[in-house]
């Protein structure tokens, strides 16, 4: 495979840190993203106009440990640990993502097969917030899996590329007089 110097340009502007900055924008726009699709779910309602939280209650009263559960894994596994994850550098720390919000997909994917059916009186904003159950957790798992592996890539890169920087070692000895000297090695 022949590489232009064209191609090559264009991939230099999509280096694994460069990535890995198009993820922190992805997460931060998921994340207002979640919070305004839960603000929304839990909104003021009235008689003509019901929120979600409604309609779900509607169905089957353990819905409600289904949302609850959710809010809170976005919130804790999703937003707090993959920015942990972001910000730390660590793989680790997105797996729980990937694992909770597929087991959320699996959960709620068997739910409406054995459900089968809707009230009647649903709206299409009750469908949307049904098609959310699955985009939304969906989308925290690519991101989190997207996330581990530029994280890896970033690792690779900088060692090739030897932008990390060697730990400096630092050793204090005191001389003759008493007095403190520092020593730095750099390896």
């Amino acid at each position: 495979m022949v590489v232009t110097p064209e191609a090559q340009g264009i991939w230099a502007k999509f280096n694994p840190h460069r990535q890995f900055d198009l993820l922190k924008t992805v997460f931060v726009i998921l994340c207002i993203f979640d919070t305004i699709h839960w603000a929304y779910m839990l909104r003021d309602d009235d008689e003509k106009s019901p929120n979600a939280w409604k309609f779900y209650l509607r169905i089957n009263e353990y819905d409600q440990y289904y949302l609850v559960l959710r809010m809170f894994a976005d919130i804790f596994v999703c937003i707090l640990g993959l920015g942990v994850s972001m910000w730390t550098r660590k793989i680790s720390l997105s797996i729980p993502c990937m694992l909770v919000q597929s087991m959320l997909i699996c959960a709620r994917g068997l739910t409406w097969i054995f459900r089968r059916s809707l009230p009647h009186d649903r709206r299409l904003e009750d469908i949307i917030f049904i098609a959310f159950e699955f985009i939304l957790p969906f989308v925290w798992v690519v991101l989190s899996i997207g996330v581990m592996s530029t994280i890896r890539s970033i690792s690779k890169y900088d060692r090739i590329h030897g932008t990390t920087q060697p730990p400096v070692i630092v050793l204090t000895v005191k001389n003759e007089n008493d007095e403190s000297v520092q020593i730095e090695i750099n390896p």
